[in-house]
C-alpha cells in the first residue's frame, strides 16, 4: 500500500493529524473553505504579527503556484485579505485594439 498514490500523506495526515490553516496549497473548487462567508479585517490589525504572516504566505504560495493574485479563503483563512502582484511583461505591440483595451501592465507587490 505505501506505493499507492497518497499513501504518505495519509501516514502524515494521521500522525500528525490535519494541517490547519494557512494552508501550503490552494484549496480547490469545492472544498468547503471557500463556501464560508471572510470576516472583514480592521485597518488597525493590519499590521499585526498574526496578520503579516498570512500575507507573508500568501506571497509565498502565489509566487510558488504562478498566481497573479491569492486571497486568505484560498488558503483556508475565513478572513478578507487578498494579495497580487503582476510582474510579466508588457503587452507587446500589434495586438488586437481590445487586448490593448485591457491595459494590462505590470504591477508590484
Amino acid at each position: 500500500p505505501w506505493g499507492e498514490p497518497g499513501a504518505w500523506h495519509r501516514l502524515r495526515r494521521r500522525l500528525l493529524g490535519p494541517c490547519k490553516p494557512p494552508f501550503q496549497r490552494v484549496c480547490l473548487v469545492g472544498d468547503p473553505a471557500l463556501r464560508g462567508v471572510a470576516a472583514p479585517v480592521e485597518p488597525e490589525r493590519v499590521g499585526s504579527a498574526e496578520v503579516q504572516r498570512l500575507i507573508a504566505r500568501l506571497v509565498a504560495v502565489m509566487r510558488r503556484e504562478g498566481c497573479v493574485g491569492l486571497s486568505a479563503p484560498q488558503l483556508g483563512v475565513p478572513l478578507q485579505v487578498f494579495v497580487a502582484e503582476f510582474q510579466g511583461p508588457p503587452l507587446p505591440e500589434g495586438l488586437p485594439e481590445e487586448l490593448r483595451a485591457l491595459e494590462i501592465a505590470p504591477f508590484p507587490l
